[in-house]
């Protein structure tokens, strides 16, 4: 349902000129939700009854609880790891909390730290699958949480090869042109 909010609240955004979607807020009876954009990396706090617990993952250049002890002030608790940490607070620190993370990932990421990484699964050779790397292309992805399926890559194909007109034949040079 998350994900449903987050699509519908940026195609909102962008249908209403409000250019891109920040965060999607939602107070009710039962508590207040902030909803943030961020791929499968995002902090998510849901709040109940003045309590705030949390949850993220981080992308790999970000060390996700590292940050979160630089807002421990903020928090009753929180624990976890590099790509992955919990957390309770009082939901009045909410504010305080986002201004000063935001701070912390600024401080820490660069532009270049935010390119998406591709991760590849298997190697396939750009001749058809063997026996042997077909099974293994079916395989699901390492992960046991719902995500992407595996990805796969061929190397870059070789040029074929040809002796060059001449007195070496030792010396051997990409044909670019096809078969002589």
């Amino acid at each position: 349902m998350s994900a449903a909010l987050l699509s519908l609240g940026e195609r909102a955004a962008q249908g209403l000129g409000r250019g891109e979607l920040s965060q999607v807020y939602i107070e009710g009876d039962a508590g207040t939700v902030f909803l943030i954009s961020a791929d499968d990396e995002a902090v998510l706090v849901a709040v109940q009854d003045g309590i705030g617990k949390g949850s993220g993952r981080s992308i790999s250049a970000f060390d996700l609880h590292g940050a979160l002890s630089d807002c421990a002030t903020h928090f009753q608790r929180f624990g976890g790891h590099r790509a992955a940490a919990g957390l309770t607070m009082d939901a009045a620190q909410l504010p305080a909390f986002t201004e000063r993370f935001d701070e912390v990932a600024r401080a820490r990421l660069t532009a270049e730290d935010l390119i998406p990484e591709l991760r590849v699964d298997l190697e396939v050779p750009i001749e058809s699958p063997s026996s042997r790397t077909r099974p293994r292309c079916r395989m699901p992805a390492r992960s046991t949480r719902p995500g992407p399926r595996p990805t796969h890559r061929s190397p870059a194909p070789r040029p074929p090869c040809r002796p060059p007109p001449g007195p070496d034949p030792a010396v051997i040079h990409p044909d670019l042109t096809g078969p002589p």
